[in-house]
């Protein structure tokens, strides 16, 4: 699979758009279906707080922020993997991956659980690897799977 890439406004009426870019990278890649589900929930979730802020962001400045996807196989030595970057122009939204633990809430019934709050750790835990910068005016959220290594 070559990298691959589609740039358009944060808008839910690009939702279909941005989808339909998410399946083509999941059924042009060598992963598994379990891996391909758990890629498209956590690009699903990632996709729907970033458009959700780009339209509250557009009241007040009349903007929608600018969001770009793209996608690239990488293949080192000893591993292979999916990177899928989210990359907008919104103001800067830190989700703090790094420092992010399991909510403690998570074993509460639905009943007793606060609302919110579980969509970023859903997005965390559903793939194999996630990073957050903001480089040049941009928020980049980078999502990766890794693959099954080539046959020799």
């Amino acid at each position: 699979m070559s990298a691959k890439s589609i740039h358009l406004n944060a808008s839910m009426k690009y939702w279909d758009e941005f989808i339909a870019f998410i399946d083509e990278v999941c059924a042009t890649t060598d992963l598994s279906s379990t891996k391909s589900y758990r890629l498209k929930l956590a690009a699903e979730e990632l996709l729907s707080n970033i458009v959700r802020s780009s339209e509250s962001n557009c009241e007040v400045t009349g903007l929608l922020s600018s969001l770009e996807l793209s996608s690239r196989v990488v293949i080192e030595k000893d591993s292979h993997s999916l990177e899928v970057l989210f990359s907008d122009n919104a103001p800067q939204f830190d989700p703090q991956f790094d420092q992010r633990d399991t909510p403690s809430h998570i074993e509460h019934h639905v009943s007793a659980r606060p609302i919110g709050g579980l969509g970023l750790y859903l997005v965390q835990d559903s793939v194999d690897a996630i990073s957050y910068e903001f480089v040049d005016g941009r928020n980049r959220y980078m999502l990766m799977m890794e693959l099954e290594p080539i046959p020799q």
